[in-house]
């Protein structure tokens, strides 16, 4: 069977698909048709601690403790925006990016294309 993607004669490389989900938002990133990673970009899709969009960078660092890693955000570093990154298993990670009071988006998947601040740009 021909996977979908060919089939709307897309081939390897990186795409972003939002996909259906009752909770909120979210956008799958495939990578040589792989999925590589999940972005929640709005509240309603909570990660398994318990932290979402919007919630506080304080609620982030107590829920994932000293593994957390701050480094300052790409982009808005000057206005306080900061990275938390979660290392997980396997090069797996978890990315909250904050305005450095508060959550505005995470993403979770491998290592590198989750580090990738502008997806599949």
């Amino acid at each position: 069977m021909t996977p979908a993607w060919q089939e709307a004669g897309e081939g390897p490389g990186c795409e972003q698909r939002p996909q259906s989900s009752d909770a909120g938002p979210v956008v799958a990133m495939y990578v040589d048709r792989r999925l590589a990673r999940l972005d929640v970009t709005e509240p309603g899709v909570d990660t398994d601690a318990g932290i979402g969009v919007n919630d506080s960078v304080s609620a982030v660092l107590k829920a994932y403790g000293a593994a957390v890693v701050v480094t300052p955000h790409k982009y808005t570093h000057e206005q306080g925006g900061q990275y938390l990154t979660v290392p997980g298993a396997e090069r797996k990670r978890l990315v909250f990016e904050t305005d450095g009071t508060n959550v505005t988006r995470y993403r979770i998947g491998r290592s590198p294309e989750v580090d990738w601040v502008e997806g599949c740009a």
